[in-house]
């Protein structure tokens, strides 16, 4: 996650040449005028439902960074059939208690959850989903163990959601064991200390600090997963699951080796304002879940040690929801008051926009917000943080390299992987992102980038600036990279510097299983024109790779481009066979393949343009002798 934000931060900063270049700016006859920055605070309203509806802001007295605030406007996010309840004409059938749809994000911290505590939260998510996700609310489900994943995106169908917690729990790949390990790094520092206290001490201390270490990723890598909110409407929650967060990382350790065993900086806190600065920025309530639910007292001889452990987690869990309006569930909170406290504390919700223009930008605001009303309660965050611009920016292209189904109106960006060679265990890769053709009469500007994920991080990035000054242009980006075995994915993300408008998508793929005896799959390329962008320099014309649903066009030649390497040891030479099968069939003559030191050669055959006829081709390849080959259907108009 780290290198993905570094990989935004690149792209925002792009500046390669322009494809075209010494044109004056032109007159366009566009205005300019100032609008009020609103920023805007929601709060849960709970007491009498006759009291709750038709509130003003006069009502509302509200405090940020310690200035007294009219709100310039307030919304209700509050059903009718609050007010109604308390009539004795009330109609028998229950009215919802959500007044807008609200997006649900089941949040696991593997790396903060005990085995048992895995299979509790896991089961008792599922009697959530089954709660919660409905009447239009969307859930989404993400795991943070040895690399944070997403195994649904935000939908309004329970039965997904469901689904996805039931592979989350076979993953096995998901699994942390170091929560589960902690007795035994108990039991090692009380073994330590009958060495002496300095020992005890210098065990104790090791460990705190590798606990502290896992608590600051943790808390890293849920922040950065608050991103997907950014684009979404209010109301916005997220149900985050651990057992072993804690504000002092720890501490336990170091009360077994005595009140002598002092450790600076053993807390957390600025990693849990950073969290909550986050949930303020976009308006999230954290709600957090003790996952193993009840515990049995501890009964070993670091038995205070293990009490301790779990009062500093239960704490760490109050911290981590308070501050954001939430609430933290803990010793084995039963699935109905878990819904019933959320479903409260989101059925009467207002929302009060403030004008932002007096305060700093990007920096954590307290804020208290109180109502002159008498018998309701107030429910609010306690920070708010203004983004500027560039923030925004930043948060929207997080959000497209991480969570692209959260924006809405994005533009599609298509990719194409073109193999080149094999460099030891690595393949080499050409990956092009493309564009649509602009559509702005004055031209446009598009931040480009790319990143290659495999196994737990990024492995490759890509990023660049490309300016076109008339409509009709096609944007491509291209760049060689390198991926290990394994399956691996590139994220491909745009930003127009005018409109804002957000370009996103994906591709897949796996190095295990790309060589069918010898032989990759085959990419199509047709000479295009447009603004490539290459190693910093842009070209106006360049190949551009044909997607399979992309179709091919006759008037222009084709190169099909396939990496065939060796499939028996200290081979040199390969035989290659190629066809092409449809309306207009031809045999091409058999290839005799120099292999090189790598033990691999790419193959390019070429058609010439009026070759092919309208209509459904296959091109197919194989080594000679080999069972199998590959083959790539294509259409061609």
């Amino acid at each position: 996650m780290r290198r993905i934000l570094a990989a935004v931060l690149a792209l925002l900063a792009a500046t390669a040449p322009a494809a075209e270049e010494g044109e004056k700016p032109k007159q366009l006859g566009l205005s300019e005028r100032v609008q009020r920055h609103l920023a805007q605070i929601d709060v849960s309203l709970t007491g009498p439902p006759e009291r709750l509806l038709g509130l003003r802001p006069d009502q509302f007295s509200l405090w940020v960074n310690g200035i007294r605030v009219k709100p310039v406007a307030l919304d209700a996010l509050c059903p009718a059939g609050a007010a109604a309840a308390a009539s004795p004409t009330t109609s028998t059938e229950p009215e919802s208690p959500v007044a807008a749809p609200t997006s649900y994000l089941f949040f696991f911290d593997q790396r903060n959850m005990t085995f048992e505590g895995r299979r509790h939260a896991v089961e008792q998510a599922k009697e959530l989903v089954s709660r919660l996700v409905q009447r239009g609310n969307r859930g989404s489900v993400i795991s943070s163990g040895k690399k944070v994943t997403t195994f649904a995106n935000f939908t309004d169908r329970a039965d997904v959601l469901i689904d996805a917690l039931d592979r989350l729990f076979a993953d096995v790949g998901q699994w942390d064991d170091y929560p589960a390990l902690e007795g035994s790094r108990q039991d090692n520092v009380v073994m330590a200390l009958r060495g002496g206290p300095e020992p005890g001490c210098q065990q104790a201390r090791m460990y705190q600090r590798e606990e502290r270490s896992r608590a600051e990723h943790a808390l890293e890598l849920f922040q950065l997963t608050l991103g997907r909110f950014a684009e979404l409407d209010a109301p916005k929650v997220a149900l985050y699951f651990a057992d072993t967060l804690r504000e002092q990382p720890g501490r336990h350790y170091l009360s077994i080796a005595g009140d002598d065993c002092i450790s600076k900086s053993s807390d957390t806190r600025l990693s849990f304002l950073k969290l909550h600065e986050a949930a303020g920025t976009y308006g999230v309530t954290v709600y957090a879940v003790q996952a193993e639910g009840l515990v049995s007292p501890a009964v070993s001889g670091a038995r205070g040690a293990r009490d301790a452990a779990l009062k500093d987690g239960q704490a760490g869990l109050k911290t981590i929801a308070l501050e954001t309006g939430g609430n933290a569930f803990l010793n084995g909170a039963g699935t109905d008051s878990v819904v019933e406290r959320i479903e409260a504390a989101g059925a009467c919700l207002y929302v009060l926009s403030i004008d932002a223009t007096p305060f700093p930008q990007d920096k954590p605001l307290p804020v208290r917000v109180d109502v002159d009303v008498p018998g309701v309660k107030t429910r609010a965050r306690t920070t708010l943080v203004i983004q500027s611009e560039s923030a925004r920016r930043m948060a929207t292209l997080l959000a497209a390299f991480t969570a692209p189904d959260t924006l809405h109106d994005t533009v599609p960006m298509h990719g194409a992987l073109v193999p080149l060679d094999l460099d030891g265990e690595k393949l080499r890769l050409l990956v092009q992102a493309s564009l649509p053709e602009t559509i702005l009469a004055q031209g446009e500007e598009w931040d480009v980038g790319m990143s290659l994920v495999s196994g737990p991080a990024v492995r490759d990035e890509a990023s660049g600036r490309i300016s076109v000054k008339r409509p009709g242009v096609r944007i491509v980006l291209e760049s060689e990279m390198s991926v290990r075995p394994g399956p691996f994915e590139v994220a491909l993300v745009g930003m127009e510097s005018t409109t804002g408008r957000v370009a996103t998508g994906r591709l897949s793929g796996s190095w295990i299983g790309a060589l069918s005896d010898g032989v990759s799959a085959t990419s199509i390329l047709q000479p295009a024109e447009g603004a490539f962008l290459r190693d910093g320099k842009v070209r106006t014309t360049g190949s551009l790779a044909i997607g399979d649903q992309d179709a091919v066009r006759a008037d222009r030649p084709v190169a099909f481009v396939t990496l065939v390497c060796r499939t028996q040891k200290r081979q040199t030479t390969a035989r290659v066979l190629r066809s092409l099968s449809g309306p207009t069939s031809s045999e091409f003559d058999p290839l005799d393949l120099p292999l090189g030191e790598s033990g691999c050669a790419q193959v390019r055959d070429v058609v010439p343009p009026g070759t092919l006829a309208s209509g459904d081709f296959s091109y197919g390849i194989k080594v000679e002798g080999a069972e199998r080959g590959q083959a790539r259907g294509f259409h061609v108009d």
